[in-house]
C-alpha cells in the first residue's frame, strides 16, 4: 500500500510541475499576444481615425463576425457573436445578438448585448489569429485610395476656380454665372 501511495505522489508531483509550466507558458503567450494586439490597434487607430479609406458602418470596423443558426421546425434561433472596433470611442467591443424567430407567428425576439473589452479578453474570446485575419480582410477590402484622392483633387480644382472667379476686381453677371456653374 505504501509503495502505491508513493507512486501516486510521484505522479502528482510531476503532474503539478507540468501544470505550473503549462499555466506559466499560457500566461506568457497571452501577455505577448495582448501586447501585439495593443500595438497593432494603436497603429491602426493612428492611421484610420482620420481616414475615409475604410467602409465603416456606424463607425464600426467589424473584425470577427461569427453566426450560428439553430433551426427547429417552424422556428429557430440565430446567435451572432461579433468583435468590432468602435472608432468613435476607440475601443474594442464584443457584441452578442440572439434572434429568435417563428414562421407561424411571424414574430421575432431580439436580444443585443454590447460590452467594451480589453485586448486580453478579445484574445481569450476570439483568438489572436481570428482577430488578425478579420483586420487583414477589412484593410484589404478598403476603398481604393486613387478614387478618394481624385475625389479630393476635383474638390481642390473646383475651389481653385471659385477663388479665381471671386478674386476678379469687378464681379459681373458673367462671373456670377461662372461661380454658379462651378458650384453645381
Amino acid at each position: 500500500m505504501a509503495s502505491a501511495l508513493i507512486k501516486v505522489y510521484e505522479v502528482l508531483d510531476a503532474f503539478s510541475r507540468d501544470a505550473r509550466k503549462t499555466a506559466d507558458a499560457r500566461s506568457a503567450a497571452l501577455k505577448k499576444e495582448t501586447e501585439v494586439l495593443e500595438n497593432t490597434l494603436m497603429r491602426l487607430f493612428s492611421n484610420v481615425i482620420y481616414s475615409d479609406l475604410l467602409y465603416l458602418e456606424n463607425d464600426e470596423l467589424i473584425l470577427v463576425d461569427l453566426t450560428q443558426e439553430i433551426p427547429m421546425e417552424n422556428r429557430g434561433i440565430q446567435v451572432i457573436n461579433q468583435l468590432f472596433i468602435s472608432l468613435d470611442k476607440v475601443t474594442l467591443t464584443h457584441r452578442v445578438k440572439v434572434v429568435q424567430w417563428n414562421e407561424k407567428a411571424k414574430t421575432n425576439y431580439k436580444f443585443v448585448d454590447e460590452q467594451d473589452i480589453s485586448c486580453e479578453e478579445a484574445i481569450k474570446t476570439f483568438g489572436l489569429e481570428a482577430i488578425c485575419e478579420g483586420l487583414t480582410d477589412r484593410l484589404r477590402n478598403r476603398l481604393a485610395p486613387e478614387i478618394q484622392i481624385s475625389k479630393y483633387q476635383e474638390r481642390i480644382d473646383r475651389a481653385d476656380k471659385l477663388l479665381a472667379a471671386a478674386s476678379r476686381e469687378a464681379i459681373g453677371q458673367d462671373v456670377l454665372v461662372e461661380i454658379k456653374e462651378q458650384l453645381q
